[in-house]
């Protein structure tokens, strides 16, 4: 069965709470410092993957936040893109997102490399999202 965002729900991956401001303040103070780590380590060969793994969990704190503001508690990284794509409709963003998801699964969990160039690319397109999602949805 493909997963969906009902199934996040019925899986338990995706539950209703209370909207919580000061919670999602938190989660993106916490992205915000992942960052600021981030950025203070030069990108190398030897960086890029530690590089690519901080920046998505500063995008994953970021959607984090976004979904506790709108009265969500996820639980599972799959579920983000059906939060992004079936709830706040925002597809491009989904797809976006699913993608540095599958990428960051394959670094962390098949050992997966990445060229150094390739690298640049994918950070710049994560901070872009991460800018856009606080833009649209945090201000």
């Amino acid at each position: 069965m493909e997963m969906n965002w009902h199934l996040c729900q019925d899986k338990g991956f995706a539950k209703r709470i209370t909207p919580d401001k000061s919670l999602a303040n938190s989660l993106v103070k916490t992205a915000e410092n992942q960052l600021k780590t981030e950025s203070t380590i030069p990108l190398s060969e030897q960086t890029l993957q530690s590089k690519i793994i901080l920046v998505y969990s500063a995008l994953r704190e970021i959607l984090e936040a976004i979904a506790i503001l709108h009265g969500w508690k996820i639980y599972n990284h799959e579920c983000f893109y059906f939060f992004l794509n079936e709830v706040l409709k925002r597809q491009t963003l989904a797809e976006k997102f699913n993608l540095f998801r599958k990428i960051r699964n394959k670094i962390c969990y098949y050992g997966k490399s990445v060229s150094l160039t390739y690298s640049e690319n994918l950070l710049s397109e994560m901070r872009v999202l991460i800018k856009t999602l606080k833009k649209e949805f945090l201000t």
